[in-house]
């Protein structure tokens, strides 16, 4: 009885972590809901890393002294744009009205790559006063 038992648990978690996998590729298929003229920033998948640093020489904006640093900033389609928090104060990385990042604290790294050409408005939700454009080609 008790081999019976544990069949039974083996069964059920295989069975789990089979829907988990089938979910997970399924969600990955999705209409991502991206659009020409640059108006829908949720056009990738914008990852944030705690504490990391860009590559040398990538595009990248910082987050310093309640400013976006650059505030203007140009990019090709398809190029990795590196957001990056300096100081202690909170911040967002909020592209066209989408927080694309959550809060990042100092020292975490958002990695955004930029989807079709056009203008992408970059502000922060707790400092209104930081802004940014990145225009992308």
């Amino acid at each position: 009885m008790r081999f019976g038992v544990s069949l039974r648990i083996l069964r059920t978690a295989m069975l789990l972590a089979g829907v988990l996998l089938i979910a997970g590729v399924a969600g990955a298929c999705g209409d991502d809901g991206s659009s020409s003229d640059g108006s829908d920033a949720g056009a990738t998948t914008p990852r944030v890393l705690k504490r990391g640093t860009a590559p040398a020489g990538a595009p990248a904006i910082d987050q310093a002294g309640l400013e976006f640093i650059p505030n203007k900033l140009s990019v090709k389609a398809g190029e990795t744009v590196y957001f990056t928090n300096s100081e202690t104060a909170v911040h967002t990385v909020t592209i066209n009205r989408k927080n694309e990042s959550g809060d990042m604290k100092r020292g975490d790294l958002l990695i955004w790559v930029a989807p079709a050409a056009g203008d992408y408005r970059i502000t922060c939700e707790y400092h209104p006063q930081m802004k940014a454009t990145i225009t992308v080609q």
